[in-house]
C-alpha cells in the first residue's frame, strides 16, 4: 500500500513541477517572444526593404518614376504662369507661382523640366512666336536665379 501511495505522491509532485515550468515559458508578449524570433522582428513592420525594391524598379524601368513625379507636380503646384497682354514681364502672382514650383523642383533635382511660352491668337504668327519665346525665357531666367 505504501508503494502505491508513494507513486501517487510522485505523480502529483511531477504535475506541480510541470505547471511551474509552464509558467516560465514565453508568453504572447512581444518582448518575451523576441528571444525566439529573428533579430529585428520587433522593428520590422512589414516594409523593410521597400526602398531598395523601389530603387531597383526605377532603375530597371519597371516603375515609371518620372511619370509619377510629373503627375505629382501637376497635383501639388500650379503649372501655368499668366502674363499681362502683350507682355513678357513677371508680375507678383507669376513670381509666387514660380517660387512654389522652385521649392518643388529643388526636392527632385534629378527631374528635368521643359518650359513652353504661349500667347493668344491676337497678332501675327511671327510676333506671337517671339513673345512666347520671351515669356519662356523670363520664366527660365527667374527659376535659375
Amino acid at each position: 500500500m505504501q508503494v502505491t501511495m508513494r507513486k501517487k505522491i510522485c505523480i502529483a509532485g511531477l504535475s506541480v513541477s510541470l505547471t511551474a515550468l509552464a509558467a516560465c515559458a514565453p508568453s504572447s508578449d512581444a518582448v518575451y517572444t523576441q528571444f525566439y524570433r529573428e533579430a529585428g522582428a520587433l522593428a520590422d513592420t512589414g516594409s523593410f526593404g521597400n526602398s531598395n525594391l523601389n530603387n531597383q524598379l526605377v532603375q530597371t524601368g519597371e516603375r515609371q518614376y518620372t511619370f509619377d513625379l510629373a503627375n505629382r507636380f501637376a497635383n501639388e503646384v500650379l503649372t501655368t504662369v499668366n502674363f499681362s497682354f502683350n507682355s513678357a514681364a513677371l508680375d507678383a502672382g507669376a513670381r509666387d507661382t514660380l517660387n512654389e514650383q522652385a521649392k518643388w523642383i529643388r526636392q527632385f533635382p534629378e527631374v528635368h523640366f521643359r518650359v513652353y511660352g504661349h500667347t493668344d491668337s491676337v497678332g501675327g504668327s511671327g510676333y506671337n512666336k517671339g513673345l512666347g519665346k520671351q515669356r519662356a525665357n523670363a520664366v527660365v531666367h527667374y527659376l535659375t536665379t
